[in-house]
């Protein structure tokens, strides 16, 4: 297979897995059970990706091997500094005929770009400069204390500007490297603080994610 059939071959493998997404000083679990992403302070992106894996002719060792060709030909072709931009950190096997496939990430530039997925993580500030347009995004934002009080069109306000946010387009689990402060309508802040966004629908994309300062 050339990089490009692998590279069909393993995102169609592992499509419509469920995402693992929550900020708010989150408690990552130690066994990874659902598809997540995680997001540290400095911006570094954590990818486990879960999905069935139970196919007479599915290979774990070629599947592996895959997954670290491909990310061997991305580094050569993109790398510019010292840091790897994108890291293949395991894959095995896991109960319930699953596969666990963990990637690590510079940023979430890097991650957008392997991924062919949007993914932001900065200030309101950072974002707009980006060419995010929260005003067109449209979205009514929800206090995740659960009080009903929301921020919509408080984005665009001066005293937002330095506030983290993460902006998404896939149904995941997201953990942050804050408490949440605000989150999509649509969006479920999880009990571990993680922000689950798998029920929501195509139209609600993307996922919009303040970050308590």
């Amino acid at each position: 297979m050339t990089a490009v059939h692998n590279r069909k071959w393993l995102a169609g493998l592992l499509l419509g897995v469920a995402v693992l997404a929550g900020c708010g000083a989150p408690k990552v679990p130690d066994t990874v059970e659902q598809t997540s992403l995680i997001i540290d302070k400095e911006g570094g992106i954590t990818s486990h990706m879960v999905d069935a894996f139970d196919k007479a002719h599915y290979d774990i060792n070629e599947l592996r091997e895959m997954a670290n060709a491909e990310v061997a030909a991305y580094n050569t072709a993109n790398q510019t500094g010292a840091d790897a931009l994108v890291t293949m950190e395991k894959v095995e096997s896991l109960q319930g005929s699953k596969v666990l496939v963990t990637y690590k990430y510079l940023n979430s530039k890097v991650y957008e770009a392997y991924n062919n997925s949007a993914l932001f993580y900065g200030t309101v500030a950072e974002a707009k400069a980006a060419g995010y347009n929260f005003d067109s995004l449209n979205q009514v934002l929800f206090n995740a204390k659960g009080d009903g009080s929301m921020v919509s069109g408080e984005l665009s306000e001066s005293k937002m500007a330095d506030r983290h946010v993460v902006l998404l387009e896939e149904k995941t689990l997201v953990y942050c490297p804050a408490k949440v402060a605000y989150a999509s309508e649509s969006a479920v802040l999880k009990e571990d603080g993680s922000v689950d966004t798998t029920a929501m629908l195509p139209e609600e994309f993307p996922v919009i994610i303040v970050l308590d300062k």
